[in-house]
């Protein structure tokens, strides 16, 4: 615990603070260099792990003048094993002939920009040949040598094709201390029974947490009080009643159990198997596995289970899971989980599509950045198959390094309408994460049941918002409680809790208002943030040290970003562009006359509504005389 805190204050004093340029806490001293000499490698240890990369393996980035079809994924790699296969002689050295691995990831546009080129190291040929191509073409190549790297860039057809080429490098999941609560979910009570078998919606979620008492985390970020306003909205016919149909949102993770009671009726099921190149995708993807010409099969398991309804291997025996095995699990109850089941999701009217991207490395589970870009063009392929219906991505991992690749198909993306959320980490560290730290993604921090900043979470200038994620420092009740595969509930802490979170409340917004942007829905998240989680009065001002002051230029700036997520603030700010009262009969407040529609509420004064007004009861006098002369 003693080495725990000192590590933590070794990493603090040597991150430098963004906001006065300067250490945030503590300026390194001698003592604390001489400290690290001793126990830096153990203090480092975290933060090696999330910078590893995958043995010999590389992102290649070749230019493309031809269009090539998204789905025809095959096109890039068979030129360049064909280009070596030809040569293979020539492509010998003493330690082996060079026969690498090539698996083709996919075709993104090409945004390189000023900004890119400086941030990132580009082949000495790239700055002219980037102008030329329109497009790029993805490739993973794995070498079996270290030397073989060299020789494949001294082919003609990469030195005449390439653009970058970067290590395949590995990010860590942001889930920590998974505690079984229960192996299988359970309805509880009879009222919770013959609630259970009706669908849900905003008026039933009300009643039921009318009845019963929602998590500690909903009064945080005022779920009830969202939940109320769309209820309202609902009846005011801002949305339709009973059509609180959510957004698509992707889960990038380590697999799904959509059999699971709490969960299967938030899955989203793909009508089209196999339509946006991955084999099998009813239930999801598995990028992970490599398959012929496709992104991979489905459907996406938890991470090393066998079938959809298993539990994770040794939860029966241990008193923790797996954070490899039950992530994904815990993530999509969290954004849509069913109520019923004890798994309180923010957006039960929202889909989840899982992606699984998890795979083992060094008897780890690890996401490769190959397994992230394969993620992300399949989420491009489903948009053009069934319609822009993905809106959302969360990504609860992350690693310290920028990939150029990620970062420009991120942005095609988020061109696109879908905005990326990502978890900024539990290394209690400024250090920037990535995809996360990505300019148009959002990243979240995490904050404790009693509202702190909680102990593991990173933050930094680059942080956006700050959501529950718990922090069982303050007790097992302060945990996040979601769905674990097999059908069971488990308790557990992380950013990693935190972002799927926000983009649930996201998904809430989008109910509201499907035009928006990804741009305007990020801006609406950070605008209706609640900047009192800096406040004195707000878990006794312990948060106060991450908000300071900037001398030069006068305003004050937060290091857990805007401040403290808000559902019911952006629920406000949000009304539909296209929003227009249907045509059907209703009775208009305070004037007591029926109008057909809205055009008549805005043209009450016109002459033809005055002469409705007069021959009303005009009528109604010639109907009562002419009644009364029969009598």
């Amino acid at each position: 615990m003693a080495l725990e805190f000192l590590c933590m204050k070794i990493n603090n004093s040597f991150h430098e603070n963004p906001i006065k340029n300067k250490p945030l806490r503590l300026q390194p001293t001698l003592y604390q260099a001489v400290l690290v000499l001793f126990i830096g490698t153990h203090c480092g240890e975290e933060r090696e792990q999330a910078s590893h990369n995958l043995s010999k393996s590389y992102i290649v980035a070749l230019k493309s003048k031809e269009k090539i079809i998204p789905t025809n994924l095959a096109h890039p790699s068979e030129q360049l094993s064909a280009t070596i296969k030809s040569k293979e002689r020539r492509f010998r050295n003493r330690v082996s002939t060079l026969r690498p691995i090539i698996e083709p990831l996919g075709l993104i546009k090409n945004t390189i920009n000023t900004s890119f080129q400086g941030n990132f190291h580009l082949m000495s040929s790239a700055t002219a040949q980037i102008a030329e191509s329109s497009d790029l073409s993805l490739l993973r190549v794995d070498f079996k040598h270290e030397a073989d790297i060299n020789l494949f860039k001294s082919i003609p057809y990469v030195q005449e094709h390439l653009i970058f080429m970067e290590p395949n490098k590995l990010s860590n999941l942001h889930l920590i201390n998974i505690s079984p609560i229960s192996s299988k979910a359970k309805s509880g009570t009879p009222m919770k029974d013959k609630m259970m078998l009706e669908s849900p919606n905003i008026v039933k979620l009300i009643e039921y947490y009318t009845i019963f008492s929602p998590p500690w985390w909903f009064s945080k970020i005022h779920l009830i009080e969202a939940y109320r306003l769309l209820k309202s909205k609902q009846e005011a016919r801002e949305i339709p009643a009973n059509k609180e149909q959510g957004p698509v949102i992707a889960v990038l993770d380590s697999g799904i159990d959509y059999r699971h009671p709490g969960l299967k009726k938030g899955i989203w099921i793909n009508p089209l198997p196999g339509a946006s190149g991955c084999h099998n995708d009813r239930y999801g993807c598995d990028v992970t596995k490599k398959g012929h010409k496709s992104l991979g099969e489905g459907p996406a398991l938890p991470f090393s289970t066998q079938n959809a309804g298993d539990l994770c291997p040794g939860e029966l025996e241990q008193d923790h899971i797996s954070s490899s095995c039950a992530h994904g699990t815990h993530v999509a109850g969290i954004i849509m989980g069913d109520y019923h089941f004890g798994v309180t999701g923010v957006c039960p009217f929202c889909k989840v599509l899982s992606i699984k991207v998890v795979e083992e490395v060094d008897q780890k589970g690890k996401v490769a950045d190959s397994s992230i870009l394969k993620a992300l063009i399949y989420i491009q392929n489903i948009n053009r198959t069934h319609g822009n219906i993905v809106r959302i991505v969360n990504a609860s991992f992350g690693k310290y390094e920028q990939s150029l690749a990620i970062s420009l198909l991120v942005k095609e993306l988020n061109e696109s309408g879908v905005l990326f959320i990502g978890a900024s980490g539990n290394e209690n560290s400024q250090a920037r994460v990535f995809p996360a730290a990505l300019p148009s993604s959002v990243s979240v921090t995490a904050i404790g049941k009693s509202g702190k900043k909680a102990p593991y979470a990173n933050f930094g200038s680059w942080v956006d918002i700050a959501a529950p994620g718990g922090n069982l420092k303050e007790g097992f009740e302060a945990a996040i409680i979601s769905a674990s595969p097999g059908g069971g509930i488990h308790a557990a802490q992380g950013t990693s809790s935190a972002s799927p979170i926000v983009a649930a409340t996201a998904g809430l917004s989008l109910i509201l208002d499907p035009s928006l942007t990804a741009g305007q829905l990020r801006n609406a998240l950070l605008d209706s943030a609640s900047p009192e989680v800096y406040s004195p009065s707000f878990a006794n001002g312990y948060n106060s040290q991450f908000y300071s002051q900037q001398d030069d230029i006068n305003r004050k700036s937060g290091l857990l970003g805007a401040g403290l997520l808000n559902a019911e603030a952006i629920l406000k700010s949000t009304r539909r562009s296209d929003y227009r009262q249907g045509d059907s009969l209703r009775i208009k407040g305070g004037c007591g006359a029926i109008f057909l529609s809205e055009n008549f509420l805005i043209s009450r004064s016109s002459p033809i509504m005055l002469i409705i007004l007069i021959l009303i009861p005009m009528s109604s006098i010639w109907w009562g005389r002419k009644r009364s002369s029969y009598e």
